[in-house]
């Protein structure tokens, strides 16, 4: 992307990703003034380092359905975009029974029952993601979304021009999945 914008700006809550994002991005790219991130938490109610800045996209990949609240968290990201051409994208997993499964070792109350060493798929991602991913990561939406949610989501920010793709055949950890992009457009005020 970076070819193709004035200035990429990274946001993670994560200090960790953010600096593996600033150096990969001071050692890949000839532009690399064009690229930085910083730690943000948008769920915060204090001064989340942004300043009041409106983007012209935001993408938001693979964290939505870490969100404890997307409701919100569609409304703020809505807040910082350019108003009449500010676009929203997301990038996320469509909802994902096996998925499901794997909230439910993450404090979901249910236990999974194995005889002889054989171990279930989503016991498996659980045993190989645990250690990444925090227990709270889990919200009602962490199997993913369907396309009414991100429909519904979009709509109550104010959310134009609703689009929603389907990509299928994606895989994570060895569960098959289908992802969406969906992009919503920011009226003018």
């Amino acid at each position: 992307m970076a070819p193709f914008c004035r200035e990429i700006h990274g946001a993670d809550i994560s200090q960790k990703m953010v600096d593996v994002y600033n150096e990969k991005a001071q050692a890949t790219y000839e532009t690399k003034d064009k690229l930085k991130a910083s730690v943000v938490d948008l769920a915060s109610t204090s001064d989340n380092g942004l300043g009041g800045q409106e983007f012209d996209v935001i993408m938001c990949g693979h964290a939505y359905h870490h969100f404890q609240d997307p409701v919100e968290m569609t409304k703020k990201l809505v807040s910082y975009l350019r108003p009449g051409t500010g676009t929203l994208l997301i990038l996320d997993r469509i909802t994902n029974e096996a998925v499901m499964h794997l909230g439910a070792g993450h404090g979901g109350g249910h236990h999974h029952h194995h005889h002889h060493g054989e171990t279930s798929t989503a016991e498996t991602i659980e045993q190989e993601s645990s250690h990444r991913l925090p227990q709270a990561a889990f919200s009602q939406h962490h199997a993913g979304f369907e396309e009414t949610d991100i429909k519904t989501l979009f709509e109550g920010a104010d959310l134009a021009d609703f689009t929603f793709v389907k990509m299928p055949g994606y895989t994570l950890l060895g569960i098959p999945m289908d992802l969406f992009v969906a992009k919503g457009v920011r009226p003018s005020l």
